[in-house]
């Protein structure tokens, strides 16, 4: 089994590459950052055909969450990225919820990027803004 690994994916904004013309591209660890960030933002129903997918962190901005709202939370993005992102085991998720009361919310991912069984393991982390737009 090859120990180095490069992981790409086309970029979700579907930009241009100057140099090339063609689609840009995510490669390793932005490839992974940028696929737990849409599991993340992505509300469940919103993706046709794939009803499931996606956390609905949205949801949280238009009410008072409880501790036991944060704890479900943290259970859904752990759940969704075991399920679609193999590429990352999550340590740790933390909620900064200081700002809660003013529609703002920050999560704060930490993960391992997996790279085979030889490869020493990559610790990652990804804060993700939330804010209610009126």
């Amino acid at each position: 089994m090859p120990t180095n690994y490069k992981f790409t994916d086309f970029d979700i904004d579907f930009t241009r590459n100057n140099f090339t013309n063609d689609l840009s591209l995510k490669t390793d660890r932005n490839s992974i950052r940028q696929s737990i960030m849409n599991l993340i933002l992505t509300r469940p129903g919103e993706k046709p055909f794939n009803r499931n997918f996606g956390v609905g962190v949205h949801d949280l901005l238009f009410e008072t969450p409880s501790s036991t709202d944060f704890q479900r939370l943290e259970m859904d993005i752990k759940h969704e990225i075991i399920l679609r992102e193999p590429r990352a085991e999550v340590k740790s998720v933390v909620f900064d919820s200081s700002k809660v009361d003013a529609n703002e919310l920050t999560i704060t991912i930490n993960y391992i990027v997996r790279q085979g069984l030889q490869a020493k393991p990559i610790l990652d982390s990804l804060q993700i803004e939330i804010t209610k737009v009126r």
